[in-house]
């Protein structure tokens, strides 16, 4: 039998199977034990078991209604269904739209922004002036500075996915230049996988299609580089219409020549 340090140890090692077998046996000896319930429950949020993970938060309040890490769940739990509220809509023939946060777009601007600064600056530097002070110093800075930055700007409003429905019909994923589109009967399975390392966390739900020409989606819902907002409803979503999804360690679909849209 591991102890709680010993299992801390593995899951800091991605050694995620072997932590949650000996949180398992643990719990068998004693379902009270909270430390071994919160790591359970870190893992199956880990895991993107979303519902189940609160069950085990709640039952943690049950035996300690004054457990802090609980508190601070469902803290976060809150602010989730703040983000449904904002960042989410009901759409008229059923299904829910999910608006996608521009982590590009906003990129390329802070990028766009700062070049446009630079540009002043190296224009009104005297010392500057000086040694670069040429026609083609000044259209050089101008392009490089300014023009690519907005150019990046610009493709990534065009191209880059601005939202995901989920509607009865399929998953739609759409920019403001194209739309793609999966029907449920075109779906071979419906995969939530995890990446567990040392170094690297990640969750993605990845749509695989039956027709391997067919683009695979694969939508990045890890907690700290998501563009999901409310990640807990939009699985939700995913059950309603597609059933359990598959739970397991990720995969790089380039294993498999599967094309892929990321998002």
């Amino acid at each position: 039998m591991k102890t709680i340090d010993e299992i801390i140890n593995l899951i800091n090692a991605g050694k995620k199977k072997e932590a949650s077998k000996a949180v398992e046996h643990l719990l068998s000896l004693g379902e009270t034990n909270i430390e071994a319930l919160k790591i359970k429950a870190n893992l199956l949020s880990q895991e993107g078991k979303f519902r189940q993970a609160s069950n085990t938060w709640e039952k943690i309040l049950k035996i300690d209604p004054d457990n802090l890490d609980a508190f601070y769940y469902f803290e976060n739990q809150f602010i989730e269904e703040k983000e449904k509220f904002y960042f989410t809509d009901e759409l008229p023939n059923g299904g829910r739209r999910f608006l996608l946060h521009p982590q590009d777009m906003i990129n390329s601007l802070v990028l766009g922004v700062f070049g446009c600064i630079v540009f002043l600056f190296s224009s009104n530097n005297n010392v500057l002036q000086y040694f670069f002070g040429s026609n083609v110093f000044s259209m050089t800075s101008f392009f490089l500075l300014v023009m690519i930055p907005w150019i990046f700007i610009i493709c990534s409003f065009f191209m880059s996915p601005y939202e995901i429905c989920l509607t009865d019909q399929g998953v739609f994923i759409s920019s403001k230049v194209r739309k793609h589109f999966l029907a449920w009967h075109e779906i071979s399975q419906v995969q939530i996988t995890h990446l567990m390392d040392e170094d690297n966390y990640g969750l993605f739900v990845v749509f695989v299609p039956k027709d391997k020409s067919k683009q695979a989606f694969e939508v990045d819902i890890s907690s700290e580089s998501t563009a999901i907002r409310s990640r807990g409803t939009f699985v939700e979503e995913i059950i309603k219409f597609s059933g359990t999804p598959t739970y397991s360690e990720r995969k790089p679909l380039v294993e498999t020549k599967t094309k892929t849209l990321s998002v």
